[in-house]
């Protein structure tokens, strides 16, 4: 559907809550991070992350599909309103033929102010990976991560 401005909006459909089972939760709610945060003992190939960011000038994101090579960095700006997916230190079966170089770059919709907050859904499939970015889907990438 379109939002008040006529972008595309979408969400995750309601039935991917029927894959949810053995589900490992980790919840850390009101807190100031300067660094990493691990996420205790969620880890796997199939993945549905939800976070939330309040937004200052500093950069925020996460990393997924990590392992002893590297991982892919998810990641949004806001002083310069970017949203990174960066995928340069991941083994790819495709390459995007030197264009991006595993590095994605876009800018949202709207803008997102500092003091607001940033919604993050993040769905890990083995070696796809879907972004929802407030209610706006930015991102869909296949890999051999």
């Amino acid at each position: 559907s379109l939002d008040a401005n006529n972008n595309l909006i979408q969400k995750p459909i309601k039935e991917v809550e029927a894959y949810r089972s053995d589900a490992v939760n980790f919840s850390k709610t009101s807190f100031s991070l300067n660094g990493t945060q691990k996420l205790g003992s969620v880890q796997g190939r199939h993945l549905e992350i939800c976070a939330q960011f309040k937004l200052a000038s500093s950069e925020v994101g996460m990393r997924v599909l990590k392992n002893d090579y590297g991982s892919v960095k998810i990641s949004f700006n806001p002083l310069t309103q970017e949203f990174i997916v960066d995928m340069t230190s991941v083994n790819r079966k495709v390459n995007d033929s030197h264009l991006f170089n595993g590095r994605y770059v876009s800018s949202l919709p709207e803008l997102v102010r500092s003091g607001s907050t940033l919604k993050l859904d993040v769905f890990v499939d083995n070696s796809i990976i879907d972004i929802f970015i407030n209610i706006y889907m930015v991102y869909w990438w296949s890999s051999d991560a």
